[in-house]
């Protein structure tokens, strides 16, 4: 319906749904651009492929049109039957763009570069738009709005020449917004017979691949950038007054899957197939492919002949020369092949269900305000350079994978809420985790120089937040009150990078980084100041937190894993570095002058597991007389805050269960760097490896004080507990080992500093009533189990020195305590 519409109905239907084409109910966009050259000195293949949907669902009441004229307000009076409001978007979006440009003769170039963008705009709305008037009498008042969208974009290049030129770039972006809506606006109290839900769901999928080849005699270069970058939202929003209400069902879901994903390499031009049972194409041969392809695409039927003489004949002969049917060998020698790809995943994600503040909602069955998000989010880098004739082979990648989430479950200040049950929670879905993955992996290979460098990172900002606002009446009349906030977690960065030298003389550069930034890992389960709360069973505020590495079948590759080598004749050189920058804070409090009354008990409990494997390794190896050089440093920074809190001057109160308020952390750190350089001619042998750790903790568990006048007040049937409990399991290992005929040098160092404080206290004001065995527990444990190695190794015929240090510094204090003017 539209603005300014007048309707009185027995009940309201609205939906924008997909139509059924023969089980088809899905939207299809799509663009493909496919090229070939060959058969001349230069082949030159270019392909551009750009996909643009832009789509719009809408079942609403109350339709603003940004090109006509306002027309105030829609007004609905309800009269009976029900209210549905649907929408419903399904697309897939498909951009292919793939080149091959192949030139024959020992001077030839071959070009192939391809373009693909894919962009996708997916708009999902249903429900009622805020400043409308709804009043009356309905059954259920159902409003859904489900998407799914699914974007695909592919660049793939291949080239082949004397100088072969491979280049691919494949861009994704979408906005995809997803809104259950009921907004704002007049109207009396809307009378229910039935149910009420607002329930918004997304499912997106954004993959992104990019593959540069080349293969080159003389120069090879294969590059790639694949890039993403996602928008997402996804909204459910009551904010109006509804009474007599069965379930209240308040949803919002998002399962997220996007992969940035680039490949690039460079090699000698290959005398065989892929299946190595035949000799590649000669340019006659390959010029028919290429036009056979183009004829099947155009609809053509010429295809050029196979004897003829002349310009082709002369292209044949060239090519057999480059491919070892002449007189020259397969691979050819000297030259640059270089391997350069890039993958970046941007996602930013909002996930929210919200009940607005100042909403009055009664009702008898159970009401839930949930949010629940799952995000996989990948960025895979892979390079390679692999001539094994060719003076210089460069491969280099990058993989870097920035992920912005908030997952929100919320009732606004002063709301004013009746039903059985209460829950407001977010949360990862139930048996899953949001996996983060960042992943660069490089090789090269050349007769003199070979470099291999990689870099991995991951930057992260997750927050998971229920909330209550303040001024908050909520009356769960005959079940629980539950407000939690659940956020699981792992992350993974993989780097590699090697490089051998196979000819006399040559050196070998292996490089590999990897950066993990979690700029904050937030899960927060709160409630406002002045908070009124009556359940007939329990009330529960609780939140808990992990960050874990990524399960795989590979038990060796943790949370991150980073390993270089180098080897060669001339100067090798192997070094690694990998370093993790983690915030994490997770916390469940009942703030200030707050009324918590439960039948069955009241806990506030925040809990976290952090779990972190990280490793740098690195080895150089030279076999003639020149130095090996093995380097590794690993470093981590973490500060880790859990907390479980009452505010001062609040009310906890239950007839016949316990009330806890616990906070319990478990850090688990490990740490390795291990290195090896080793010269086997007259030069040195040189291994360096740093570890460093250094680790802020803090756990409490705490009653804010309150006044002479306002004591804080906890009473309870049976036991109070007041509890805090903080582990560290810590294993660092630095090893180094070097090996030189003219000298071996070898050195490691340690480095882990612990500032962890630990607290469960009763600040002062407090009145305590206990009913139960054990009354009154206030209690704080920290146990650290802390290993730590340095050790060093070096061998030469001449000199060997060999030195290791480990420095740990540990400050940690422990507190269990009743403040001042309590009264137990």
């Amino acid at each position: 319906t539209g603005a300014g519409s007048i309707i009185t109905a027995d009940g309201v239907k609205a939906e924008a749904k997909m139509k059924n084409v023969g089980g088809d109910v899905t939207h299809r966009f799509g663009a493909e651009s496919t090229s070939g050259a060959s058969g001349g000195d230069i082949g030159v293949a270019g392909s551009f492929a750009l996909s643009f949907a832009d789509t719009d669902t809408l079942g609403v009441i109350g339709l603003d049109h940004a090109d006509q004229p306002a027309g105030g307000a829609a007004t609905v009076t309800l009269t009976g039957g029900n209210v549905l409001l649907t929408a419903i978007n399904t697309t897939e979006t498909t951009t292919t763009a793939t080149s091959s440009g192949a030139g024959s003769g020992s001077g030839s170039v071959g070009v192939g570069a391809s373009i693909a963008l894919g962009i996708g705009l997916n708009s999902t709305f249903a429900g009622v738009e805020d400043g409308e008037t709804v009043s009356g009498t309905t059954g259920n008042f159902t409003v859904t709005a489900t998407s799914n969208d699914t974007l695909t974009t592919t660049a793939k290049a291949g080239a082949q020449g004397a100088t072969g030129i491979g280049g691919a770039i494949a861009v994704a972006y979408v906005d995809n917004d997803t809104d259950a809506h009921i907004g704002t606006g007049g109207g009396a109290a809307i009378t229910l017979t039935g149910n009420l839900a607002a329930q918004a769901s997304h499912t997106g999928t954004v993959h992104t691949l990019a593959d540069g080849e080349a293969a080159g005699s003389s120069v090879g270069v294969g590059a790639s950038i694949a890039l993403n970058i996602g928008e997402v939202t996804n909204d459910a929003f009551l904010g109006r007054n509804f009474q007599n209400v069965g379930t209240v069902t308040i949803t919002a879901t998002s399962t997220l899957d996007t992969k940035a994903e680039s490949k690039a390499s460079s090699k000698g031009q290959s005398t065989k197939k892929s299946d190595g049972t035949t000799d590649s194409a000669n340019s006659d041969q390959e010029t028919t492919n290429q036009t056979e392809m183009a004829k099947n695409q155009s609809g053509g039927t010429k295809t050029p002949t196979q004897s003829g003489s002349g310009s082709l004949g002369q292209a044949d002969g060239n090519s057999n020369a480059q491919t070892g049917k002449g007189t020259q060998g397969g691979n050819g020698s000297g030259g640059t092949n270089v391997a350069a790809t890039i993958a970046v995943n941007f996602l930013d994600a909002d996930n929210q269900a919200q009940i607005a503040g100042n909403v009055t909602i009664s009702g008898t069955g159970a009401m839930k305000v949930e949010a629940i998000s799952t995000t996989d989010a990948r960025a895979l880098a892979t390079a390679t350079s692999t001539n094994t004739s060719s003076n210089t082979g460069v491969a280099a990648a990058v993989g870097l994978n920035i992920v912005l989430l908030d997952n929100n479950a919320m009732i606004g200040a002063g709301a004013d809420l009746t039903a059985g049950s209460i829950e407001v929670r977010a949360a990862t879905a139930n048996g899953q985790k949001n996996t983060f993955q960042a992943r660069a992996l490089s090789g090269a290979v050349s007769k003199n120089t070979a470099i291999g460098g990689s870099v991995g990172i991951n930057y992260l900002d997750v927050n998971t937040l229920a909330s209550v606002g303040d001024n908050v009446d909520l009356d769960a009349n005959t079940g629980n009150i539950e407000i939690g906030a659940v956020s699981l977690n792992e992350m993974q960065n993989l780097a590699g990078g090697a490089a051998l030298s196979t000819g006399s003389g040559g050196g070998g550069v292996g490089i590999a980084v990897t950066v993990n930034i979690v700029n904050d890992l937030s899960t927060k389960a709160e409630t406002g100041i002045n908070l009124d709360a009556e359940a007939q069973g329990a009330i529960n505020v609780t939140s808990h937190a992990e960050l874990l590495p990524v399960t795989e079948n590979l038990p060796v590759i943790g949370s991150l894993a980073v390993t270089s080598f180098a080897a060669g004749t001339g100067v090798a050189v192997g070094g690694s570095s990998s370093v993790n920058v983690i915030f994490m804070e997770t916390h469940a409090s009942v703030n200030d002058n707050s009324d918590l009354e439960a039948g069955t008990g009241i806990k506030i409990e925040a809990t976290d597991l952090l779990t972190v494997v990280s490793g740098a390794g690195g080895i150089g190896l030279t076999l003639n007389g020149n130095a090996g050089v093995g380097i590794g440093l690993d470093v981590q920074v973490i500060t880790r805050n859990t907390s479980a809190w009452m505010g001062g001057g609040a009310d906890l109160d239950t007839s016949a269960g316990n009330i806890v308020i616990n906070a319990d952390s478990f850090d688990d750190i490990t740490s390795i760097a291990a290195t090896f350089g080793g010269s086997a001619g007259g030069s040195a042998g040189v291994a360096a490896s740093v570890g460093v750790l250094y680790l802020d903790t803090s756990t409490q568990a705490f009653v804010e004080a309150g006044s002479a006048l306002n004591k804080s007040h906890l009473g309870a049937g049976g036991d109070v507990s007041v509890t805090a409990t903080g582990d560290a399991d810590v294993f660092l290992l630095a090893g180094a080992a070097a090996f030189g005929q003219s000298a071996g040098i070898g050195v490691s160092g340690t480095v882990f500093v612990h500032l962890d404080d630990v607290k469960a206290e009763l600040y002062g004001d407090a009145d305590v009533v206990t009913g139960g065995a054990n009354g009154l527990s206030v209690s704080a444990i920290s146990t650290d189990e802390v290993l730590i190695i340095a050790a060093a190794g070096a061998a030469s015929a001449q000199a060997a020195v060999a030195g290791s240090v480990a420095v740990t510094v540990l400050t940690e204090t422990t507190t269990a305590r009743i403040g001042a003017n309590s009264k137990v």
